[in-house]
């Protein structure tokens, strides 16, 4: 679930409209979740009556929060920010994530408890399909291909918002994708950890008080699921991430500025207006 609900938020920050891709979602999730499940009609009835009272929480008490974050971000930016600075926007964001999820997980256990054991099965097949498939494919990669990866990634994804980027600009991404540590074998672990639990809450799933568990380890505290040697390397990765976001704000060219205060002034009107749609 974490994983298609974030998908439909990265589609809301690329080239598609804000706007149209949030008046969609009530059929965009559905979309989404007919990868992994066939639901019956009167499940259906029960994911549409989630959609629509979850999104008329999100747009009457979510969606000014983003429009406040926006405006002390763009604020922010006005001048060259520290790594803490960037790090404190970076939790915020994340905060926002939570939220949404908190609120969820109460609505979506009785759907969730609603579901045929042919169901849980279709969806513990899938995502063990969609596992291996993803392990496979990372595994064939070398270092050297999953560093040209990332760059291309970061690169392509700051191009969007700030316009070409300087040769030091590239520089700064190209090493801290070099530097950062990374572990194939701990990074599966965890995931397998992950499905191992998602797993046993949809099988045990007539314990509410022990799916609601289940969701929020998977939904808002995942980190507990994590090694202490991935979460060590993850927050050394951090800091490796803050400099390099720093020195690249830092570096910001005036046409790179206007133009990243531009693409975040139109998100900040998006939201404003579903606010008051």
């Amino acid at each position: 679930m974490r994983k298609w609900i974030v998908a439909i938020g990265l589609l809301l920050l690329s080239g598609c409209s804000v706007k149209w891709t949030y008046n969609w979602l009530d059929w965009l999730i559905p979309w989404q979740l007919d990868d992994y499940v066939e639901l019956n009609d009167r499940q259906s009835e029960q994911l549409d009556s989630l959609i629509a009272t979850t999104l008329a929480w999100h747009r009457q008490n979510e969606l000014p929060r983003y429009v406040e974050h926006l405006s002390q971000l763009r604020r922010d930016l006005q001048q060259p920010l520290t790594a803490a600075e960037i790090q404190a926007h970076r939790q915020r964001l994340n905060q926002h994530w939570d939220r949404l999820y908190q609120h969820v997980i109460p609505n979506l256990i009785p759907l969730i408890q609603s579901l045929s054991d042919r169901q849980v099965a279709q969806i513990i097949d899938t995502v063990a399909e969609q596992e291996q498939q993803l392990k496979q494919e990372e595994l064939e990669l070398t270092l050297a291909k999953r560093i040209v990866r990332s760059n291309k990634q970061m690169k392509q994804g700051m191009e969007k918002r700030l316009g070409a980027l300087t040769k030091q600009q590239q520089r700064d991404i190209e090493q801290y994708n070099s530097d950062r540590h990374r572990s194939v074998e701990m990074w599966f672990a965890y995931r397998g950890h992950y499905q191992q639990l998602l797993e046993t809450g949809l099988r045990q799933r007539a314990d509410t008080a022990e799916l609601q568990r289940v969701l929020n380890l998977l939904l808002v505290d995942y980190d507990r699921l994590k090694s202490p040697e991935l979460l060590a390397m993850r927050d050394a990765n951090e800091q490796l991430l803050l400099r390099a976001l720093t020195d690249i704000q830092h570096s910001l060219t005036a046409k790179q500025s206007a133009k990243l205060d531009k693409e975040l002034a139109k998100f900040q009107q998006d939201f404003a207006e579903l606010h008051r749609q």
